[in-house]
């Protein structure tokens, strides 16, 4: 059986690109209007995906079409947060009262969709909803076919760390990409393994091992501590996938990183020199990146960044952008 994937919108883009991709994918689709249409829905837990206007402009306020406080109460006992895809104009981590309402709510968002359909994301918004279907995510397997994943690195020391670093920048550059977005992705990379390499390790108690050392100690790592990079290249996208062998953060903490604020001069793009980005995965998003997190829990964290294929920054800019949480 496939989606049914349901859209609770008034805005005709939303309807319109969400119902394109059910019949590309041979999914069923129903539009609703209203709360009550929602309520009125055949929703299956299973194979039922909401895609939820979440910034229309009386999402606070109670003559909306879909209050967003009444949405989530409606939602709480029913229906599970990790299969609603809130779709924004921005990324929703700049809209605190939707954060801070859903946890009053004790119904967070655990992903999010941005409105620029163009045609790349065709290609990789399927995938990424197609994920809700099953238990985690397989790192890039999910999202590339085994040709198209092109570079397999293991670090076992922190040295080898800026090699790496301009390994994909290189990787991204060769294949045409923009040098500005080559830089921003590499820069991106750095910062999943300071992440990997740093935050992540744990001691036999579960306390952090490495959180408070020098990011630019070297040292060698022990047989079950590498930390693994992927690169995929697709026609349409490209993606880069860290991997240590911790699953050190659970659910509520992989939505917490992307629930943070920021400042408009937190992420700089310049290229990579071998120094690291030291910003949350929230700088990121704002980077104008894609991002997906996923926690197998005291087992494996991926933590993988995702960007439109192109060789036009503009044309980047105006592309698919979305974070999404599987644990």
């Amino acid at each position: 059986m496939g989606f049914n994937l349901i859209t609770l919108s008034d805005q005709d883009e939303d309807q319109l690109y969400f119902s394109e991709m059910a019949k590309k994918e041979n999914w069923s689709f129903k539009a609703c209007l209203t709360l009550g249409d929602l309520e009125s829905a055949d929703i299956d837990e299973t194979h039922s995906i909401i895609l939820l206007d979440a910034d229309h402009p009386k999402a606070q306020l109670p003559d909306c079409p879909y209050p967003m406080s009444k949405v989530r109460q409606y939602l709480n006992p029913l229906f599970p947060a990790t299969k609603v895809f809130p779709i924004t104009s921005q990324p929703i981590n700049r809209n605190r009262a939707l954060i801070d309402e859903g946890n009053t709510f004790k119904y967070p968002f655990y992903h999010n969709i941005i409105r620029n359909y163009d045609e790349s994301s065709k290609q990789i918004l399927p995938k990424i909803i197609g994920c809700t279907q099953i238990k985690l995510p397989n790192g890039l397997h999910s999202f590339f076919n085994e040709k198209d994943i092109v570079e397999e690195m293991k670090l076992t020391e922190s040295t080898q760390r800026e090699k790496t670093v301009l390994t994909v920048e290189k990787k991204l550059q060769a294949i045409g990409m923009d040098s500005r977005l080559s830089a921003r992705v590499a820069q991106a990379s750095d910062e999943l393994l300071m992440n990997a390499i740093f935050d992540a390790p744990r001691d036999k108690s579960g306390n952090p091992s490495r959180m408070l050392m020098d990011r630019r100690a070297q040292f060698k790592f022990g047989a079950a501590e590498t930390v693994d990079l992927q690169i995929g290249i697709h026609d349409n996208y490209i993606g880069v996938c860290v991997s240590d062998h911790y699953g050190s953060i659970n659910g509520d903490t992989l939505r917490k990183y992307l629930e943070q604020s920021y400042r408009e001069d937190d992420y700089k793009v310049n290229r990579y020199k071998g120094q690291s980005a030291g910003l949350g995965l929230y700088g990121i998003i704002h980077a104008g990146l894609s991002i997906v997190l996923i926690s197998d829990h005291k087992k494996q964290t991926h933590a993988m960044i995702f960007c439109p294929r192109t060789d036009s920054y503009r044309s980047f800019r105006r592309s698919f952008q979305f974070s999404a949480c599987f644990f």
